[in-house]
């Protein structure tokens, strides 16, 4: 399965998506040895509730790149703008702390609770109601 892969913190050679979805080629899947999660980008442009309510259906939440290893593997299935999980406070939206920050411009918007990751990886704000692709994760006993 995709959760038994084996990854290096920090290889992207060893950790390469190995699961895609047969329909319309919409999920991509890359899972994290280190942490025991994986991440599925959703191709299927949606709001942010609608993000959050999939990813939570799936046993999940909107994706946190919460350090270096999970925003290679976030950024590495997010070529538009797309939803990720990090809240107004700038923390995970489960509650977890950012070790790293990756802002468009100085810091965080003080404006604004949905987060999206655009094509460079920088993280900036989105209108609730603007439908984008989204990147799950969940854990691997999911």
């Amino acid at each position: 399965g995709v959760c038994e892969q084996e990854c290096e913190v920090g290889s992207d050679s060893s950790c390469v998506p190995d699961d895609i979805s047969s329909v319309g080629r919409s999920t991509l899947r890359l899972a994290d040895g280190v942490s025991g999660l994986q991440f599925s980008a959703k191709l299927v442009p949606v709001t942010f509730a609608q993000a959050v309510a999939s990813c939570a259906a799936q046993g999940g939440h909107l994706a946190c790149p919460r350090n270096s290893w999970h925003q290679s593997a976030i950024k590495s299935q997010v070529s538009t703008l797309s939803w990720i999980g990090i809240n107004e406070q700038g923390e995970c939206l489960n509650g977890d702390m950012l070790e790293i920050q990756n802002w468009q411009g100085a810091s965080r918007p003080r404006r604004g609770l949905a987060s999206i990751m655009t094509a460079d990886g920088r993280w900036s704000i989105g209108p609730e109601s603007v439908r984008y692709s989204y990147v799950c994760e969940i854990p691997c006993e999911a």
